[in-house]
């Protein structure tokens, strides 16, 4: 039986399945062609049907459910409360649709300004050992 806290959880989570359903969906287009898991025909005719069945398979509600403690953890009740109430806010939902491309493109920011930095952070540690 579920806690009034973990139903709002549920609640919350559900704004991540489509989220979930997307990333599926492009890993199993690039499977398709990458990896060989259909012949060159098949994986040209992957159709809706097929990835339809895919994303019942990948089962999102039991890896939501999995979720749920994680938040138990990180959140209050009250805090709970507030995520439920802001949860179906256009800004919300547009946040959560961004965040896998923003942290796409975070890491590739990030990348390029400590590669850029690698000689200072390197000389930093060097100066550091020699004392």
């Amino acid at each position: 039986m579920m806690t009034e806290k973990e139903k709002k959880i549920q609640k919350i989570l559900e704004a991540y399945k489509g989220q979930i359903k997307d990333i599926i969906f492009s890993l199993a287009k690039t499977m398709s062609t990458n990896q060989s898991l259909f012949t060159g025909e098949e994986a040209e005719e992957l159709t809706e049907e097929i990835l339809g069945a895919i994303i019942d398979a990948a089962d999102i509600k039991g890896l939501l459910d999995l979720y749920v403690p994680v938040y138990e953890k990180h959140f209050t009740e009250d805090e709970i409360d507030f995520l439920v109430e802001i949860h179906g806010h256009p800004v919300y939902l547009k946040l959560l649709k961004l965040t896998p491309t923003m942290i796409t493109e975070f890491a590739e920011i990030q990348q390029l300004w400590f590669g850029n930095r690698l000689d200072k952070m390197k000389e930093a540690v060097d100066r550091y050992d020699e004392i």
